[in-house]
């Protein structure tokens, strides 16, 4: 769409160009004074227009750059089991958390993270339980590697990482798991 605007710019400035008189009379240089400035002014005129159409094709190039570098795996992330939800929170501060629900039981684990393409890298700083009647919590320096992949086409993030303990269904996270964005 920038594109054809551009060439549609330099077309106009191109034609501006040919249509000037080649040899000017000398009794007509009043006139040929007149059309060189009337040139000048339709020169700046689409020079300016140029310009502009520049500008928002270089806007529209940044955003799609943005775009493209904005990581897919930004969101909260759920899977279910037959009685517990694991649900996966990763935000775009660099902040993590997961946590498994089973009825009134919660268990989870914050922290910071750091990504490739394939692997988030999760330093776990704290972990609790809540168990409805009781609470606790506790300071951790753990490190969980997570290997993960991005399906766009079905909006699922598939992980696998052997440090995410079994949820109370039995299931084991050290085999491919995938979870559907929260909406």
């Amino acid at each position: 769409m920038y594109l054809s605007k551009i060439i549609k710019i330099i077309t106009a400035v191109s034609l501006l160009v040919i249509v000037l008189p080649a040899a000017a009379d000398p009794d007509k240089n009043s006139s040929v004074k007149q059309e060189w400035k009337e040139f000048g002014k339709k020169s700046v005129d689409a020079f300016k227009s140029f310009g502009k159409a520049m500008g928002e094709t270089s806007k529209k190039i940044g955003e799609d750059m943005q775009n493209a570098l904005t990581p897919k795996y930004y969101g909260t992330w759920i899977y279910e089991g037959a009685s517990t939800v694991t649900t996966v929170e990763i935000n775009k501060d660099k902040m993590m958390t997961v946590m498994q629900r089973a009825a009134l039981d919660m268990r989870y684990w914050s922290g910071t993270y750091s990504a490739t393409q394939a692997l988030i890298v999760f330093t776990v700083e704290k972990s609790g339980t809540d168990t409805g009647y009781s609470k606790s919590e506790s300071d951790d320096e753990k490190t969980w590697r997570i290997l993960y992949s991005f399906d766009e086409e079905n909006g699922t993030l598939t992980l696998r990482c052997s440090h995410i303990p079994t949820d109370k269904d039995g299931h084991d996270f050290s085999e491919p798991t995938i979870f559907k964005k929260q909406k």
